[in-house]
């Protein structure tokens, strides 16, 4: 003999299974629209410039991120705050005292890979806009 209350347990388990299903699905979907990839770094409609030598402006107050990319690997070397219209500046400091080739070494155990084969590039990530009191 069957109750009502048994039948609908398995029924109610599978909505259950079903609604915690699509919170994770849509929670995830969400989270991918952050200004950061799954690998930790930041999406590519942040890219505002690259090379060895950066100098740029920013339009707004936000987090300029310097990623270096070599040997099929990227990771975010330097990372700075900057206020509207402030200057972002990125290069290698050179000692007077190191030859060309001391440096170059200096940099790529730094880096941890070489010189030749690192490409870096420039994010730009805005700051969320405050909402005003009303």
């Amino acid at each position: 003999m069957t109750t009502k209350g048994a039948t609908r347990t398995p029924g109610l388990l599978a909505g259950a299974i079903a609604a915690m299903t699509l919170v994770s699905i849509v929670g995830c979907a969400s989270a991918h629209k952050g200004p950061f990839g799954s690998d930790g770094l930041p999406r590519e409609k942040y890219l505002v410039g690259g090379g060895t030598t950066i100098n740029w402006t920013a339009p707004q107050d936000g987090t300029a991120y310097v990623v270096m990319s070599a040997a099929g690997k990227s990771k975010i070397i330097e990372t700075q705050y900057i206020m509207e219209a402030g200057e972002f500046d990125f290069f290698f400091s050179v000692d007077e005292r190191e030859t060309v080739d001391q440096m170059v070494d200096r940099i790529q155990k730094m880096l941890g890979a070489k010189l030749s084969e690192a490409e870096f590039s420039l994010y730009f990530v805005p700051s969320p806009k405050k909402k005003s009191a009303k």
